[in-house]
């Protein structure tokens, strides 16, 4: 939890370095966003090496998202203790690798996803040929 608050303050000193005029939103949409993404990043494994078959669509995706940013405001924000966490510049390469990372892994796998759909179209268009 602590690394978490750190995460959230470095992202939050950020955007008030950046004279954003609503860093709390701000560091709240960012931090869901990429907290879903780790989400669907440990859902698509799951589904892609163990299950095989796990469902997802835009409902699904819609739905997570929601249920991780109410419990991100409910856990973490309605409190604003990372608002008084020191933060170094080095913790902000931290967060940015962090970040880039996650954005990796989900491509990585829906890449993954889709090469195993296109293989099974094609043995389907083949099998109907024979």
């Amino acid at each position: 939890m602590i690394i978490y608050l750190k995460f959230l303050s470095t992202i939050y000193h950020f955007y008030v370095k950046k004279k954003d005029k609503m860093p709390d939103a701000m560091t709240f949409w960012l931090s869901s966003m990429v907290l879903t993404l780790n989400f669907f990043a440990i859902y698509n494994f799951f589904g892609y090496y163990i299950f095989k078959d796990l469902p997802f669509d835009l409902i699904f995706g819609f739905s997570s998202f929601g249920v991780i940013a109410f419990v991100n405001y409910i856990l973490f924000f309605r409190r604003r203790f990372y608002q008084d966490i020191e933060t170094t510049k080095k913790e902000g390469i931290y967060v940015i690798i962090y970040i880039i990372i996650s954005f990796a892994v989900v491509i990585y796998i829906g890449s993954l996803h889709r090469e195993r759909n296109l293989f099974k179209k094609q043995q389907i268009q083949i099998e109907n040929r024979e």
